[in-house]
């Protein structure tokens, strides 16, 4: 069952130490900014259990960056709603430089293939 963390919650630190310990649990990371990549990368490179909900992960063409170093499965789409408008969220996911392939991936796929629907 994946587990959903939002970052207000946690730290870096805290994260990195759980996912060796649970290899087998998706860790959907929530609530990030535009300042993870220093952390967050180093993480998708060791952990195949780790993924970035999309929401307030908003760097110009983060999006993509990480579909070109880690592969689109490793994002999950989100809006934050209802505590979070929704439309930046939406606006990343409609005008990227993706394929219409990885778009499907983050927009429901991802999720939906964690879940084994």
């Amino acid at each position: 069952v994946p587990t959903l963390i939002d970052m207000q919650q946690t730290n870096w630190a805290q994260i990195a130490d759980i996912l060796p310990r649970y290899q087998q649990l998706p860790l959907i990371i929530l609530g990030t900014s535009y300042r993870i990549t220093r952390h967050i990368y180093p993480l998708f490179e060791k952990h195949d259990n780790l993924y970035l909900e999309s929401n307030t992960f908003q760097i110009t063409w983060g999006i993509e960056d990480v579909c070109e170093r880690f592969g689109a499965e490793r994002l999950i789409f989100g809006t934050g709603l209802p505590e979070m408008e929704g439309g930046g969220a939406l606006v990343q996911l409609a005008y990227n430089c993706l394929t219409d392939a990885e778009t499907a991936l983050i927009a429901g796929d991802n999720l939906r293939n964690l879940l084994g629907i």
